[in-house]
């Protein structure tokens, strides 16, 4: 039924636009404080450029993914010039990026070089076939010392074959450090990177990590004296209080571009593989300068992390990919990849063949038995592996997005301020 309204009488009374703003905004801030209590685990972020298919795959070719710079181009075109098969690359930075590939069913790979915990993950999805060892010509070349502790992700030896592997550690440039830290500072230290005052002086310079709670978390529970596989709810918080306490002088959080920052100076401090390391300094040879980079495994001690190839029960070429295993496995062929890269290999008989600069460089290449020393990069509890992600989301997620004091708050101002006199 229709109610009409007398011209004569004044419209009814609204409340003004301001209040009414003001009620819908309260309620939008209660509905995002409820979400922010009860919403769930975060899950990991998708990669921000998806690794592109090679398309489908040619006649008889070789469809390879591979984990960052692990295996180089160099033993890529020395394979395809030995057997005259033609392979198709594609790369990847994080687990993250694997993920997404796996989620999307596009993981339509011969072969796959993966971290040690990209592996776990692929077999626990049930998406490997059976690679063991004695399927491989070459497979008595590798070196028990270092396969034996690769055995965190491939407990009987089915899905994996190691094909490097590497440490974390910092790389600096001494002279930038020098001009900005007393004499005496231990360079061998977590100290550097993990104490808020000290790092505070570098941020000029440029200070970048790789992201990776999975390395951020164990390096800073060792660092405080704490278990590194520890799933305790109140030393997740204490080392992430520890990374909060650095984090705004922390500049990037990705491996995307390290060695490239560090190459041209960009970064005078980074968290970073000893690959990325050799890579950098390698690129400063090429240009003919640059800054002199040093690599270090802190004294505290760190963590390992290994690459191994896997075949997909999807693989189209699996006959291929074996091939291309057997090849790597030459002592050769195993040195060339670790002189382009500056990992480690699991090629017991490379030694031969590696540049002197790598191979005596007890950082770079650290013998095999200080393998039982370092702490082995592996998930732990989904529990945990949860509550270090989420705590990690927190502090890597840009300053501006998230803020993060930098210094400490300027004091209020008097609770009392006594009133300005009027102009006369």
């Amino acid at each position: 039924m229709a109610v009409y309204v007398s011209k004569s009488k004044p419209p009814p009374q609204r409340f003004p636009s301001w209040v009414l703003g003001g009620v819908l905004s309260l309620i939008l801030i209660g509905f995002w404080a409820l979400y922010l209590t009860f919403a769930p685990v975060p899950i990991a972020r998708p990669p921000e450029a998806p690794v592109a298919s090679a398309g489908p795959a040619a006649s008889g070719e070789l469809r390879v993914l591979v984990w960052r710079r692990v295996l180089p181009a160099e033993v890529i075109a020395g394979f395809e010039a030995d057997t005259g098969m033609k392979v198709a690359v594609d790369r990847y930075e994080t687990l993250d990026e694997l993920q997404a590939l796996t989620s999307g069913g596009a993981l339509t790979y011969d072969l796959v070089l993966t971290s040690g915990i990209g592996l776990k993950r692929l077999a626990d999805a049930d998406l490997l076939s059976d690679l063991s060892p004695s399927r491989l010509v070459n497979a008595g070349n590798l070196d028990p010392a270092v396969t034996s502790h690769a055995a965190a992700y491939d407990p009987d030896n089915h899905f994996g074959v190691v094909a490097a592997w590497g440490t974390l550690g910092l790389t600096f440039d001494p002279a930038k450090i020098a001009a900005r830290l007393p004499a005496d500072t231990a360079l061998d230290s977590w100290s550097l990177l993990l104490e808020a005052e000290r790092l505070a002086k570098l941020a000029d310079c440029g200070v970048q990590i790789v992201d990776t709670p999975r390395g951020a978390f164990p390096i800073a529970l060792r660092y405080l004296g704490l278990s590194p596989a520890s799933g305790a709810v109140e030393d997740t918080e204490t080392a992430t209080r520890l990374w909060e306490g650095v984090r705004p002088s922390i500049a990037k959080f990705t491996a995307a571009d390290v060695v490239e920052s560090l190459a041209v100076g960009d970064v005078c401090l980074a968290l970073a593989s000893s690959g990325d390391a050799y890579q950098a300094r390698t690129m400063i040879a090429a240009a003919g300068r640059g800054p002199e980079l040093r690599y270090v495994i802190p004294q505290e001690g760190t963590v390992a992390w290994f690459a191994l190839f896997a075949i997909p029960k999807v693989a189209a070429n699996p006959d291929g990919a074996r091939k291309l295993i057997d090849y790597v496995l030459r002592p050769e062929v195993a040195a060339r990849a670790t002189n382009v890269t500056g990992f480690a290999n699991a090629v017991a008989a490379s030694g031969l063949y590696v540049k002197p600069e790598i191979k005596n460089d007890p950082a770079l290449m650290p013998a095999v038995e200080r393998l039982a020393e370092f702490i082995i990069e592996t998930d732990l509890s989904p529990e945990t592996g949860a509550l270090r992600d989420r705590f990690w989301q927190l502090i890597n997620t840009p300053q501006s997005a998230a803020p993060v004091p930098a210094e400490p708050a300027a004091p209020p101002p008097p609770a009392d301020p006594a009133p300005e006199k009027p102009s006369p």
